[in-house]
């Protein structure tokens, strides 16, 4: 099977401050960028807007698309907002420390997050056809790792924001 990431693309947001799930307009030229995405098999996206208005643009209609709440981004819980710069420098090293464990903001740890898409994984590569996906940095992470068959690293650059990645996965039998 054929499977399409798909970061959405750039937002309006000042780059100091940490936005995880927080809804963020779209910047500019969205719809360009939108509109080059190749797109096939089934459609997933992730349910925030900056996931789902692109998509729904670039499909042409919002029934071809699933829209699948695994797909959100890192909850930071009460970082959201926040300029990094403002976020104590003992919260920043603690989730340096321990990537997968901590909890951002008393948010979601990567650990839970992989956990919230391992499911997902296992139902797209187990239906064998091609699939594109639509959603964040932070799972773009992980499912970028599962794809190439290995395990997420901190070091792992998400995608770019309206930047496509593309697998040949060989799926489970």
């Amino acid at each position: 099977m054929r499977l399409t990431l798909i970061r959405h693309p750039p937002i309006e947001n000042p780059r100091h401050v940490c936005y995880g799930r927080t809804e963020r307009p779209l910047a500019p030229g969205w719809q360009r960028i939108a509109r080059a995405w190749p797109l096939s098999g089934r459609i997933y996206c992730s349910p925030s807007a900056r996931c789902l208005t692109p998509a729904r643009f670039a499909v042409g209609s919002a029934s071809h698309l699933q829209v699948d709440s695994r797909l959100a981004e890192l909850d930071f819980g009460m970082w959201e907002e926040v300029p990094w710069d403002v976020i104590p420098k003992s919260d920043l090293d603690a989730w340096a420390r321990d990537p997968e464990n901590f909890r951002p903001g008393g948010g979601e740890s990567v650990s839970m997050l992989q956990r919230r898409l391992m499911p997902f994984w296992q139902e797209v590569t187990g239906q064998k056809s091609d699939a594109t996906v639509v959603t964040h940095g932070g799972p773009s992470k992980i499912l970028m790792a599962l794809a190439e068959g290995r395990k997420w690293r901190l070091s792992d650059p998400p995608l770019l924001p309206g930047c496509v990645a593309t697998f040949n996965i060989t799926a489970p039998t």
